[in-house]
């Protein structure tokens, strides 16, 4: 199942496992309308057993992203694909400001202790540039 670029970004745990915080056990994918539509195309062609392997490695959750969306002010996920992510070796993400603010308002200590880790990270790894 590949998809143009500029059709989805990734988000999530990935940009945990890319700080070093901990390790990600699927991939958050945030799709445009066109990548949802393309997706779901795709995705009836698998087999059974495919479909089963993609659902367990791949969260393209609305929720998650419609959040997304809300926090970058964007209109939907189009825009924000287009204009808050960054690429990283060929490979579009969210950006970190972004991923860190849905962290923050995210319920539980998981989410809460992501959060604080990416703070930790950031304050400690970037706090130099500028000097």
């Amino acid at each position: 199942m590949c998809l143009s670029s500029s059709e989805y970004c990734i988000t999530g745990g990935a940009w945990l496992s890319i700080l070093g915080i901990r390790d990600n056990k699927d991939i958050d994918i945030i799709l445009s309308i066109n990548g949802q539509l393309e997706f779901d195309k795709k995705y009836t062609l698998l087999s059974d057993d495919d479909k089963s392997k993609v659902d367990e490695f791949i969260d393209r959750s609305p929720k998650h992203a419609r959040a997304h969306v809300r926090i970058s002010g964007s209109k939907n996920t189009d825009y924000l694909i287009q204009n808050y992510c960054v690429m990283i070796d060929g490979i579009k993400f969210v950006n970190l400001s972004i991923f860190a603010k849905y962290k923050s308002n995210r319920r539980g200590s998981k989410h809460k202790d992501d959060y604080k880790k990416m703070l930790k990270f950031l304050n400690s790894s970037y706090g130099h540039l500028g000097s």
